[in-house]
């Protein structure tokens, strides 16, 4: 009985041992990582208006294009091993709680404005926005005239040749305060430009949403993400919602014809068949790496190699099927991470559910929507530039050459649904829906991408 039960101790203590090398087992090491050099490059020089963006916060006294200011902000990129992992996130901490009281009196003149142009209430989808924030105007140009500073810095980042994201992926600098206030002044600015278009100032008004689109675009090319989804994601939220306003413009009765010329030039010029995914991809990456990397105090536990292993080859299938138009590929990028996270089989992998690998649907899905949502505009405005309203919708479709465009979810022509008066995308679902958008207030399977039109009724 004694020696079987030594016997049976020798066994679970070696079971217990063979389970520990397990977990000690760091894996082969890691070949063809991701780094840096694999970034967009980005420029240091003081005429890159990503220093702009990160001095937004400055109080108004602050001349934030001085040698100093942007000196101080590429000393905090330039060296970010200069820092231990502590010490950045203690800064990034004191430097956020700094941000929110230089900008504190500012903000509180922006939460008024928020009870004008509630997003949650669709301002833009009353029966007249225009005649809406016409409406308001005098409350709006109180709020216009006490950010006028913020309005001016964001009129000078929009006017930027250049702008080129130099932050670290893998140093602490939380942009979260700049984020939600420029969201703000984006919305402050819109509404400014709407009540422009109401006057009668449509030119300048249409052009000033457009170069906003364009900026938007030229800083994708280099934004990159975080451990969430970074200056990458907050880019992609703006440049939704400004494309959102502009069909709400076109379809307004009063919009005039050079202003569809000047949209159709403006929306084709265009990179939109550029897509950005890589360097956010990248980036990311990199961010959760140096992450692992700063888990000290649990190194004995976590198997590095093998986690950014598992990583690194999840993240290069992404990159290829980011690279493929929805169309193309066999299954959508949602099931494809969904299957990725079924076959991982990593003991203390500190990313576990929440970790990189499902913010990056979104981040691959973001480029296609807004190519279909850019291409639908071009149709809308070429339309309304050449509408015979003795011809039936369709035949007039027909006559255009932004007709001829190809829905990256479908492969195919871009939809119509006459009842409906809209033209649309299948969506990410690569369902056709019949033009039924995707709201988050009514969770629901649709998610087709839908431009409204409106157009004289002869055409039936």
């Amino acid at each position: 009985m004694k020696r079987r039960l030594i016997k049976y101790g020798i066994l679970v203590f070696v079971l217990i041992m063979l389970y520990f090398g397990y977990l000690l087992y760091q894996g082969s090491p890691v070949k063809g990582e991701f780094t840096e050099k694999d970034l967009a490059p980005a420029s240091l020089e003081p005429d890159n208006g990503f220093y702009i963006f990160l001095a937004f916060l400055e109080p108004p006294e602050v001349d934030i294009y001085s040698p100093e200011v942007i000196a101080g902000y590429r000393e905090t990129f330039n060296s970010p091993g200069a820092q231990n992992p502590r010490e950045q996130i203690r800064n990034a901490i004191k430097r956020g709680e700094d941000a929110f009281k230089k900008i504190e009196k500012y903000d509180k003149l922006l939460k008024q404005f928020w009870k004008l142009y509630n997003p949650l209430k669709h301002p833009l989808q009353k029966k007249d926005p225009l005649a809406y924030f016409l409406s308001v105007k005098e409350d709006v140009e109180k709020i216009k005239e006490g950010c006028s500073f913020l309005l001016k810095r964001y009129q000078t980042l929009m006017d930027a040749k250049k702008v080129e994201d130099f932050s670290h992926p893998g140093i602490y600098f939380s942009t979260y305060e700049h984020t939600k206030i420029i969201i703000q002044v984006h919305r402050l600015f819109h509404v400014v430009n709407i009540i422009d278009a109401a006057e009668g100032k449509w030119e300048s008004a249409v052009g000033n949403i457009l170069k906003e689109i364009s900026f938007y675009h030229r800083f994708l090319k280099t934004a990159r993400g975080e451990r969430g989804y970074g200056n990458y994601y907050f880019a992609w939220v703006v440049l939704w919602k400004t494309y959102e306003l502009l069909p709400r413009l076109l379809n307004h009765k009063s919009c005039p014809g050079n202003v569809y010329a000047r949209t159709l030039a403006g929306l084709q010029a265009i990179p939109n068949r550029t897509f950005t995914h890589r360097n956010a991809v990248i980036s990311t990456y990199i961010a959760n790496v140096t992450i692992l990397n700063q888990q000290e105090s649990w190194k004995i536990y976590i198997p590095r190699n093998r986690i950014k292993q598992y990583y690194l080859n999840a993240y290069r299938r992404l990159l290829e099927l980011g690279d493929q138009p929805p169309y193309q590929r066999r299954e959508t990028v949602k099931n494809t991470i969904r299957q990725m996270m079924g076959n991982k089989k990593i003991p203390f992998d500190i990313f576990d559910d929440w970790g990189p690998l499902k913010m990056m649907e979104r981040i691959i899905r973001l480029p296609y929507q807004i190519r279909a949502l850019n291409d639908l505009i071009c149709i809308c405005a070429e339309l309304y530039l050449k509408y015979d309203p003795g011809l039936r919708l369709e035949k007039n479709l027909e006559k255009l050459d932004t007709y001829k465009a190809i829905d990256p979810f479908s492969g195919t022509p871009y939809r119509c649904n006459p009842e409906k008066r809209v033209f649309y995308s299948i969506g990410p679902n690569r369902s056709d829906d019949g033009g039924m958008p995707f709201d988050p207030y009514k969770p629901s399977s649709f998610d087709d991408i839908v431009i409204p039109i409106i157009l004289p009724e002869k055409d039936k």
